[in-house]
């Protein structure tokens, strides 16, 4: 006769250690039956740890890989989309963090809030998912406007032939002298002291951690590189190793590693046919591309502007890498193509200065859609706003 409390108790214990451990079915029941002899008494009951192990353990991994891992034993469940990432993320994460991040990979925003802390920026724009009763993504400009009109149905090929039979639009500029003032008065004191007043390190470390080239780091900080994405693939304790993390260049390396090894870009060529056929109308490209795609661009473009003080044009260098990142494609950052060591292609100038136009036009929209006043935005702490003007 079974005992009350070894059974389906066991069960339950058995694939919390599965799930909080990332630990094999069989050594979770044997952990089990350790603790509490004679648990988990029935096959079915074993069975039962072994097939939740074998849905859970796969949706667990971060890092998309070519190749075959240990947690998954499987090429097919190693690599991954954008979209099949947030799919598995909501499988993993509960309550605030399953809200907060349905339609936002958790490893991007621990990277870049990480980052932004380390140089005393984390406070600033209401970024904290935690501070709104409404899940986090909704806050986004790009949703609003997603769920408030349709999808347009413009084929990409519509869009080239909109773009061939018009003019190019002109560039914007930004730039602010005020910021760049205080940013030269920071590097001024950070020269003297070796450390930023409002945080660990100055903004333009952060900078030179983006167009740093990665495939050309020491070899003890590449393994240690690799050992840590290997960590957060294995272990849900490993994102607090993050939270730690002093060194930017580790940090920025782990955010392009997750984003340049997804099975297809952020921004495919279709994307980038949308982006520049109607860089002139940001509404309309929002309403083109897809809203996983979109929030991940709405909250890299908002992680670059909290950076301060920080001249414009090194904000541009940073933008431009993260282009490279999301359409798997080299681009010149700093008189250099970023990223190196990698199979990818050369972006075009043409369309890498049209695209960095259109995220440029996208932050002014931001910066006008945080400053319209919103009983839920109270808390919200409006940036300077950006002065741009177009080049003849």
């Amino acid at each position: 006769m079974l005992k009350n409390g070894l059974g389906r108790t066991g069960v339950l214990i058995a694939c919390y250690l599965v799930y909080s451990m990332r630990v094999r079915a069989n050594d979770a029941i044997r952990l089990v039956r350790k603790k509490r002899p004679k648990s988990v008494q029935t096959s079915g009951q074993i069975l039962c740890v072994q097939q939740f192990e074998h849905y859970l353990l796969p949706q667990t991994v971060v890092f998309s890989s070519k190749e075959t891992l240990n947690l998954t034993k499987d090429k097919m469940t190693s690599e991954f989309t954008l979209k099949q990432y947030l799919y598995r993320q909501r499988a993993t994460l509960h309550g605030l963090e399953e809200r907060a991040f349905r339609e936002l990979p958790k490893i991007v925003y621990c990277l870049c809030e990480r980052l932004l802390k380390l140089c005393g920026c984390h406070q600033s724009a209401g970024m904290d998912f935690r501070v709104k009763n409404k899940p986090f993504y909704k806050s986004f400009m790009v949703y609003r406007i997603r769920k408030s009109k349709p999808p347009d149905p413009t084929t990409p090929e519509e869009v080239v032939n909109e773009l061939d039979n018009g003019t190019a639009l002109p560039m914007v500029e930004w730039r602010d002298p005020v910021e760049e003032d205080i940013e030269r008065n920071l590097e001024t004191v950070t020269r003297i002291t070796g450390t930023s007043s409002n945080g660990s390190i100055p903004a333009v470390q952060i900078h030179e951690a983006f167009t740093v080239d990665h495939g050309c780091l020491p070899g003890d900080r590449m393994k240690y590189l690799k050992d840590l994405r290997n960590d957060i693939n294995q272990r849900t304790e490993a994102f607090e190793k993050i939270n730690k993390e002093m060194d930017p260049v580790i940090l920025t390396g782990l955010l392009f590693e997750w984003l340049e090894c997804l099975k297809k870009p952020v921004l495919d060529i279709e994307d980038l046919s949308i982006i520049v056929g109607r860089a002139h109308n940001v509404e309309s490209c929002i309403l083109a591309l897809t809203m996983e795609d979109l929030i991940l661009l709405e909250y890299l473009l908002h992680f670059v502007t909290r950076l301060r003080p920080l001249a414009a044009h090194k904000k541009v260098d940073i933008l431009k890498r993260l282009l490279a990142s999301l359409t798997h494609q080299t681009v010149m950052v700093s008189g250099r193509c970023l990223p190196t060591r990698k199979d990818f292609h050369r972006l075009r100038d043409g369309t890498c200065s049209q695209v960095i136009n259109f995220m440029l036009r996208m932050i002014v929209e931001l910066q006008r859609d945080i400053i319209k006043p919103s009983k839920d935005d109270v808390d919200v702490v409006v940036p300077r706003r950006l002065r741009i003007k177009a080049w003849k």
